[in-house]
Parts: C-alpha cells; structure tokens; sequence
C-alpha cells in the first residue's frame, strides 16, 4: 500500500514538515510522480522511520540514524551502539548519584533550625579533588580547563568546595583570606562516571612536601617543590610506585613511579624534587640499565662528559 504525505504523516503521529525533513536528511525515501510532484510513502518508510525513532529514543542524533540505516560495517554499528551503551550507563549513573544528593539535601532541609548554632564532624569516603585557583586566581591551563568542564557536567555528584591553603591558615583573618577553589566528588562515583584525577597543586615559594620511598625502593627521602602534581594508577596494568608524598591531602599518592612497557622502562615523576634525589636517581637509573660513566673520577659543578666514537676507539671529551 502506498500512503499520502497527509496519511502518512497521521499514520506516525507526526507532522508533514517532520518528513520532509527526515526525506531531507535521507532517512526515508518516498517515490515521487515527476508530474505531480506527489509523494506516496510504503511500509518501508514507516519501518525506516521508526527504526529512527526508535533510535533518537535511545538518544542517537539524527546523524547516526542516517548512519546505522544506511550499510554500516559491523565494525561501525558495534561502535555507535557500544559509545551510546556507555554514555546511558554514565547518565544512569548520574541519575542515581542526583537522586542520592536530593534525598541528602531533603534531610538537611528538615534538620536546618534544630541545626542551626551546630558544629559537627563529619567523616567522607575517599574522594577526589580538582583544584583550578590558587588564592581565587584561576589557572588557565586549556587540558585543566577542559578537565574542569567535564567534572562540572557531572554536578550534582561533583561539588563545588573551597579550601584555606596551609599558609593562609598561618596568616588567618577574619573576613580577609582568599581560598583555593575547586571541585570534590566520591572516588567510586568518580570510577563510575569515568572521570580521571589529575591535579596540579602549586606551591608557593620556600613550600617543601617531604615524599618517602615505598619498601623497597633505593631512592631516598625528597623534598617537593613548586608544582606537586597529585595521580592515581590505574586499575588495569598500573605503575609501580617507589615514592610517596607524605603531607597534605593527597598523602599516599605516588610522587615517583614506574611502568615496564616491553623490553622498556618509563619513569614518572609528579614534582620537582632537591639535587641530592636527582642524583641519586640517575645514578640508580644509569646503574640499572648498565651505562657507565664518561669520565672515571667526579667533575665540578657545570663541567659535563661526554664519549665519542665506536667500541674499541672511544674518546671522552670534557
């Protein structure tokens, strides 16, 4: 059977413009008398149709209809499928995650004038921080900033928290102290929603963080300084950590790290750390992997070594 524009349209529900848009995106394909100019409609359209409906149900763009009605790869149609599989499992998780914050947030309300006058301790999960001012002055970093938008999408699970660096609260003023802004979220919610925790804490000048090394490690206690970037490893195929920050929020957190890729070794290292580590961590590197120095005996400060030429014919130059 073939169907009219105007009996098509009350068939699906939906307007006249609605499918001349779809016929203009090319997800129905009505025959046309070239000398009416009429278009008559099968059970094909209404199948095609509905499979896109279907599909923009599920939240797929009218795009990725035309894609997955046309001859997709199976290749291709596993991928469009499995990238809107994932992202309906995130939002269901962050609707479960909002429904928790409501349920929160009517409890608070109910308690708010017996509460009133309070204070209280409260004990948190571990969580994760993001942290994009220092002392109110945002940091403009385009991979922090984009970082920061996507954990901004996942609000209500991520919260928006201020925070006294330890120098402030040194200098404590009533009314007059400027924090560090940034965002807070359960660390298993974090997992969930796919998020990743980098974060760059700066420090100011003269700050020191003390890192330790784990059991077992050669390398020897560091000071941190300026930049201490906080990590996570992770959960499938993670580095082996040899150094630890102690201090602050995020002790425990690995300042030094390493990941065997083939027949390879590669090296993290999340601050900028005293002389007296970098010494003893090229050395311990150079000793591993069997390089020798090229001048025998200690050189001053700013003189450099270098060796030259073939086995059996090497010179050190000074």
């Amino acid at each position: 059977m073939r169907y009219t524009i105007s009996e098509m349209a009350a068939l699906l529900g939906v307007t006249t413009h609605t499918l001349r848009y779809y016929e203009k995106m090319g997800l129905i394909q009505p025959e046309v008398n070239r000398e009416t100019g009429y278009r008559y409609y099968t059970v094909t359209d209404t199948r095609r149709f509905n499979l896109c409906r279907e599909l923009r149900a599920a939240e797929l763009s009218l795009e990725e209809c035309r894609e997955l009605i046309g001859a997709p790869t199976v290749e291709q149609s596993d991928a469009m499928f499995n990238h809107q599989i994932a992202q309906l499992r995130r939002r269901q998780v962050l609707d479960e995650l909002a429904i928790r914050f409501l349920e929160h947030k009517r409890e608070q309300y109910r308690t708010l004038e017996q509460n009133a006058g309070r204070i209280w301790v409260q004990n948190f999960p571990e969580m994760w921080r993001l942290t994009f001012s220092q002392e109110e002055a945002a940091d403009r970093d385009k991979e922090l900033q984009q970082e920061k938008a996507e954990w901004l999408k996942c609000m209500p699970a991520t919260r928006w928290v201020s925070r006294l660096p330890r120098r402030v609260m040194e200098q404590f003023r009533v009314g007059r102290n400027e924090y560090d802004y940034g965002l807070l979220v359960e660390a298993d919610a974090a997992r969930q929603l796919g998020l990743r925790r980098t974060e760059i804490d700066g420090m100011y000048d003269g700050e020191l963080r003390r890192c330790a090394p784990v059991d077992g490690a050669t390398l020897p206690e560091a000071q941190a300084s300026v930049l201490c970037e906080v990590a996570a490893l992770q959960d499938i195929d993670p580095a082996t950590p040899l150094s630890v920050y102690t201090e602050d929020y995020f002790a425990g957190c690995p300042a030094v790290a390493i990941h065997s890729y083939g027949a390879g070794r590669a090296y993290y290292l999340a601050s900028r750390f005293d002389a007296a580590f970098y010494r003893a961590f090229y050395r311990n590197a150079a000793q591993e992997t069997g390089l020798t120095p090229a001048w025998p005996e200690a050189l001053p400060d700013g003189v450099l070594a270098a060796r030259h030429g073939k086995s059996g014919d090497r010179k050190s130059v000074v």
